[in-house]
């Protein structure tokens, strides 16, 4: 396997900052019609940094590891710091959607 695959999948194993959180001051949800995808994502902001992170969704490896490795990168961050992920373009729509729901609840 390559290193890409290997962290694709460990995401999506042991998925990270999953689930609901209460009371975000943002959230949004998404989805990719054209292969089922979803994801809702909650944040809460303090001047202009997320201070925490969560997400929950349904659909391939790849928009549910994205979701998780975006989580891992967005803590701590501005919340306009987020950049799409570089993958395949065959699966960049799956991949950005964790950044679609992300800049949707802006």
């Amino acid at each position: 396997m390559t290193d890409y695959t290997e962290i694709i999948l460990d995401h999506y194993r042991r998925p990270r900052h999953q689930g609901i959180l209460p009371s975000p001051c943002l959230s949004a949800t998404v989805s990719n019609s054209s292969c089922g995808d979803s994801l809702t994502v909650y944040y809460r902001i303090k001047s202009g940094k997320v201070t925490d992170f969560k997400w929950q969704g349904v659909g391939c490896a790849i928009s549910q590891a994205a979701a998780s490795i975006v989580s891992d990168k967005i803590i701590g961050k501005p919340i306009f710091s987020v950049r799409p992920l570089r993958v395949n373009p065959a699966r960049a729509a799956c991949a950005s959607l964790v950044i679609k729901a992300i800049l949707d609840a802006c």
